[in-house]
């Protein structure tokens, strides 16, 4: 495991097909510098890749609630800091055969309120209207949870279900 800024950890898993990010501690700081690393792996997406496989482990102690907070109770972004949002959304929008698939480990102590109400993207109209659509994100309590669901979309081109 590699720790690229204080308080965060970063691996790859499932043979280098997912990219999963260890946070023990969290601070606006660490948030941008964590949301710039995710930003520059998507963007270095070979065109031959069609599923990105992301792990976001908050379950260390005192990591879940921040992070709600920082991310407005929206457990289900790829991304936070607002200009990266909208480079990813204009990067989405170039790449239409991308998909993004998030898991997101939290801790057990968290709302089951907020799990269920925020632990999987619900849209009301069709993939083709929204590029937020081709990201696809679930919430779990245990890491190997995560990466069954995580190996399981990519081996079925986001095709998974839970």
């Amino acid at each position: 495991m590699d720790e690229f800024i204080g308080g965060i950890k970063r691996n790859w898993l499932g043979n280098g097909t997912i990219c999963a990010y260890h946070v023990e501690r969290l601070s606006i700081a660490t948030l941008d510098a964590w949301n710039r690393d995710v930003m520059a792996m998507i963007l270095r997406t070979p065109p031959e890749q069609k599923m990105v496989g992301l792990l976001y482990d908050l379950a260390h102690g005192g990591v879940s609630m921040p992070y709600l907070i920082y991310a407005n109770h929206k457990i289900d972004e790829v991304l936070i800091v607002p200009h990266l949002k909208l480079q990813l959304a204009n990067f989405l929008l170039k790449r239409a055969d991308l998909t993004i698939a998030l898991a997101v480990m939290i801790s057990s102590t968290m709302s089951g309120k907020i799990v269920m109400g925020r632990g999987r993207r619900m849209h009301n109209h069709s993939a083709d209207d929204d590029i937020e659509d081709r990201i696809v994100a679930q919430a779990f309590f245990m890491e190997d949870e995560a990466l069954d669901w995580l190996q399981g979309m990519i081996a079925t081109g986001g095709m998974a279900t839970v």
